[in-house]
């Protein structure tokens, strides 16, 4: 047997192992992706897998970042040559190319994707990169597909492990919808009580304070009628109807503050913590 299947058998052995350890899928086939790159000497690659439901491929995870050539293009199954070769489920393996700059300033000059299949079922693709030309050998297009049988097996293994994430995001979302919602729908009933108690308090309490206002004005005028020798103690009493007058118009403020309320936002009363509902919401 030569050096190079004893390397590929031990990656091959690696990645089985890799079944073994308790991790998260994603983890897996990041492992698997560092394994892979002992006997394929790419410098980026990412891995897809195919979503049935959407029936498009998803990167799931990459090493070095994550590649792809002609991404404007779009495929049946996906974009650029990733959805190429998913669509035609053979590899392709090109040596001189001008591919997109990556994240470290290189350019994309040798590029391989290899279609992950079961019994002619795709499950994925798995793209590689490197900066130099003519960087893969045609053994390594073998290798990466022997490589790649193995992962569409571990994804097979694992897609029902997948799919149970995947539904548990969503129901984690939704319960995150359902509890939002929730919480709107009180606070709307909260909005709403305080706007018919305050409209309850404005009845009773402005008609009260509509006769103490329009008597205040009837004793200013009785008091600059009368004359007094003490021009301060005038001063003094037209201050005090002053602060009466502000008084019933802050009373009045607040209680159209309740009535109009949008929002339920607190803010600190005291310096005890004690917090209260703020009033600084805008009204008509």
């Amino acid at each position: 047997m030569s050096q190079v299947n004893q390397i590929l058998q031990s990656v091959l052995f690696d990645i089985s192992q890799l079944l073994q350890v308790n991790q998260k899928p994603e983890q897996i086939f990041e492992n698997v992706l560092k394994v892979t790159q002992q006997i394929i000497p790419f410098e980026w690659s990412t891995l897809y897998l195919f979503d049935n439901r959407s029936e498009q491929l998803e990167p799931v995870t990459n090493v070095g970042g994550e590649i792809n050539l002609i991404g404007f293009l779009n495929f049946k199954l996906g974009s650029g040559i990733s959805g190429w070769t998913a669509q035609i489920k053979r590899p392709i393996n090109l040596g001189n190319v001008n591919g997109p700059e990556t994240a470290d300033k290189k350019i994309i000059r040798s590029f391989l994707s290899v279609p992950l299949l079961i019994n002619e079922r795709l499950v994925g693709v798995l793209n590689c990169g490197h900066s130099n030309k003519n960087a893969f050998e045609k053994s390594d297009l073998v290798k990466l597909q022997i490589i790649g049988s193995q992962i569409a097996g571990i994804i097979d293994n694992i897609s029902s492990t997948i799919e149970l994430m995947s539904k548990n995001i969503e129901l984690e979302e939704m319960n995150d919808r359902l509890q939002e919602t929730q919480e709107k729908l009180i606070e709307t009933e909260k909005l709403a009580a305080i706007g018919q108690m305050a409209v309850r308090v404005s009845h009773e309490v402005n008609n009260p304070l509509a006769i103490i206002k329009g008597n205040l004005h009837l004793l200013k005028k009785d008091v600059e009628e009368l004359t007094f020798d003490d021009e301060e103690k005038t001063k003094s009493i037209q201050e005090n109807f002053d602060i009466i007058d502000s008084q019933i118009t802050r009373i009045v403020d607040v209680i159209k503050k309740l009535i109009y309320l949008k929002q339920m936002k607190t803010e600190e009363y005291s310096a005890d913590g004690v917090e209260m509902i703020s009033l600084d919401s805008d009204y008509e």
